[in-house]
């Protein structure tokens, strides 16, 4: 099975092709930086780097068509987040949305009797407000859960599509530092989440491998929650809330 994953640097997204490499996957790993996986195995299984810049639409395409047409792809999962200046809308919505949208569109062109998956990464900010973001930030999410249920409508057969949304707490080992140095907080936060705990990477990891490998293909236009139970709280805006210090890992 063939499975691109776009996500560059992203905790989340490597792990995702680290966990589907290690379920007898070929993963494609997208990524602006070249070679960010050159000579990583995982049991045995290579990952393939592929450079691609998802703000530059046209070449996108090109690579992408060189992709597709070289290798039979059964599923693409967009993990990758943008990293520009978010006041800046346009280059936002172009990578998180438009470009995903049109590339899904040019893969579905190739070998329609095969069924394909795709798995979008929403956020907590396509269903409510949140004072640390701004509206271009809102809008952009809440057309990506658009977007996953437009796939999964049946206008292009044979595609299922899904999407996972993470919680706004996920345990980053390379935050270590912060969550020491600030214990209370972290604290705060875990016994406020009903199941006692942060996210972890390997939990969302696990969700995106049963979605894109085991699920039957009647789970179809689904967004799973992963945040230990957070949001089924009635408390709004939890995650300002619990943000004194002005900044999250």
């Amino acid at each position: 099975m063939n499975i691109v994953v776009f996500g560059g640097r992203s905790p989340i997204a490597t792990a995702i092709s680290q966990k589907l490499t290690a379920s007898d996957s070929h993963v494609f790993h997208i990524s602006r930086s070249e070679n960010l996986f050159e000579g990583v195995e995982v049991d045995g299984l290579k990952i393939s780097s592929v450079k691609m810049d998802l703000e530059d639409e046209s070449e996108s395409l090109r690579i992408w068509k060189d992709l597709v047409n070289k290798n039979q792809i059964n599923s693409v999962v967009f993990a990758h987040r943008f990293r520009g200046d978010l006041d800046n809308f346009s280059e936002m919505f172009q990578c998180d949305v438009v470009t995903p949208f049109k590339l899904v569109q040019e893969w579905c062109k190739t070998e329609k009797s095969q069924e394909k998956r795709v798995l979008f990464f929403t956020s907590p900010a396509s269903k409510q407000i949140l004072r640390s973001q701004n509206f271009q930030y809102h809008a952009t999410k809440s057309a990506i859960s658009t977007m996953c249920k437009y796939f999964a409508s049946g206008r292009i057969e044979g595609l299922i599509s899904n999407a996972i949304c993470p919680s706004s707490y996920v345990y980053k080992t390379r935050a270590a530092d912060f969550y020491e140095k600030n214990i209370s907080y972290f604290k705060k936060v875990s016994q406020t989440i009903p199941s006692g705990r942060y996210t972890q990477i390997e939990d969302i990891a696990i969700t995106a491998e049963f979605l894109l490998i085991h699920a039957p293909s009647t789970i179809n236009g689904l967004e799973i929650t992963v945040d230990g139970g957070l949001s089924t709280l009635e408390q709004s805006n939890l995650i300002d809330r619990f943000n004194p210090l002005g900044e999250r890992p």
